[in-house]
């Protein structure tokens, strides 16, 4: 919460004109896969492609209707070179370059990975990579640089027995500074330890930190630290099971705009595979937020996702859940008078709860077509008295896919829809997203 839902537009397309270019400039976290091949010759891949990127937002403020659209087109060039190394050690550089109509960015990454280390379970990792971005999208084009570096140390013994190390750093230098963009360095570390079999029940608890800083505003710095504790089992007819514990906490300066807060986390996730092609699957997430000193923004909060039903498996290579579930939101009631001349609210009791069907399609097949499909609707009923809010029948149509054209070349796609159907119809509001990329492989 923060602002009414009839004003949240506004805010929405500002956040995301000023993400969309970071979606598409932070791929995942690196741009290397390395893994084991050969390495007494020398290996290079080449990517060309192009794309086209929409995003959509329709909803009313004060009465009148709105319609914000960002479009952009984009040419891709991505080169990977691996030059030959000996023994068990890989080394490989790759360059990524994007030039759209409103922005580009270039990306050049180095990763080293050795294996043996300390025994032949051993291995470390070494990656770097740098990021120049120019331009953006109207008045939140800023150009700014990045820098990310990890090292990491794994010890491997039998079964699923392991012990890793890791330590990351990176760097954002904004040419521009704003409310919403600003210089920050952070520092992460953790320690994770797993034991268990191939099959059967298994472990693994992680302990992790992290510090950033704001050079030019001391009170956006913070420091986290987070706690994992996993339980799970694996058996041979499929199924499976896993029950996180977590804990975290964060730490702001008590001058700053910030609380600091406490988390609690537990998730359960399961899938039953007692029949061939029938079984069942299990999703719950539970969440509580406790706040040092509560505001209109930042107060104490729970929240709960229950889901669950049959999975269908017609081949190995594809898998459909059906299912219900329900999930509910619970805050605090927070009352703050500075409020009421700008919203005319002075009690917030921000609380909700969601019934929902789920349906869900995973393919994988050799031919390297694969496809993330999900659907969901429900309906969000608000229980407590509530100035900012009217509850509303939702959907939410998601989509990932890559399609093979052929040998070398792929189409991939993500695409998002998501309409609110409000009991006010103020309140209405669609947002649609898009991506398609083309590419061709030279390997």
């Amino acid at each position: 919460m923060g602002v009414p839902r009839s004003l949240r537009g506004p805010f929405c397309i500002v956040g995301i004109l000023i993400m969309l270019p970071e979606i598409a400039a932070q791929q995942p976290d690196s741009l290397l896969s390395v893994t084991a091949f050969d390495q007494t010759l020398p290996r290079l891949r080449l990517e060309v492609g192009t794309g086209y990127d929409l995003f959509t937002h329709s909803y009313r403020v004060l009465s009148s209707d709105t319609s914000n659209t960002t479009s952009e087109g984009n040419l891709q060039l991505n080169v990977f070179w691996s030059p030959p190394t000996a023994g068990e050690s890989n080394l490989e550089f790759g360059d990524r370059f994007f030039i759209g109509r409103e922005y580009t960015w270039n990306s050049l990454a180095a990763g080293w990975r050795h294996d043996g280390w300390y025994g032949p379970g051993g291995s470390v990792e070494v990656r770097w990579e740098t990021k120049r971005f120019a331009g953006g999208i109207g008045d939140y084009a800023n150009d700014h640089d990045a820098l990310f570096g990890t090292v990491r140390g794994t010890w491997r013994w039998s079964g699923q027995r392991s012990v890793q190390a890791r330590l990351s750093a990176e760097r954002w230098d904004y040419e521009r500074h704003t409310s919403w963009l600003y210089d920050t360095s952070s520092l992460r570390g953790g320690i994770a330890a797993r034991t268990g079999a191939w099959t059967g029940p298994w472990g693994e608890l992680e302990l992790a930190g992290r510090r950033q800083s704001v050079p030019d505003s001391s009170v956006l710095d913070r420091t986290e630290a987070d706690l994992r504790a996993t339980a799970g089992w694996l058996y041979e007819n499929g199924s499976e099971g896993e029950l996180v514990l977590s804990f975290g906490r964060r730490d702001y300066p008590e001058s700053g705009p910030r609380p600091g807060y406490d988390r609690l986390g537990l998730d359960l996730r399961g899938r039953l595979s007692p029949l061939t092609r029938w079984g069942g699957w299990l999703d719950a997430r539970f969440e509580h937020f406790r706040y040092d000193r509560q505001t209109i923004v930042y107060n104490d909060a729970s929240d709960l996702r229950l889901a669950a039903g049959p999975a269908w498996r017609p081949a190995d290579a594809w898998e459909v859940r059906f299912g219900a579930g329900v999930a509910g939101h619970r805050a605090t009631a927070f009352t703050d008078t500075t409020w009421q001349d700008i919203f005319g609210v002075t009690r917030i009791a921000d609380s909700w709860s969601q019934p929902f069907v789920y349906s869900e399609l995973n393919l994988m097949t050799l031919s390297g077509l694969w496809a993330f499909v999900t659907f969901e609707a429900g309906w969000r009923d608000y229980t407590g008295a509530t100035d900012w809010d009217s509850d509303f029948l939702y959907l939410d149509l998601s989509a990932l896919a890559e399609i093979p054209l052929g040998r070398r070349v792929a189409l991939q796609v993500m695409a998002n829809i998501t309409p609110e159907s409000h009991r006010e119809p103020e309140d209405n509001s669609v947002t649609n997203y898009l991506s398609v990329d083309l590419f061709y492989r030279f390997h």
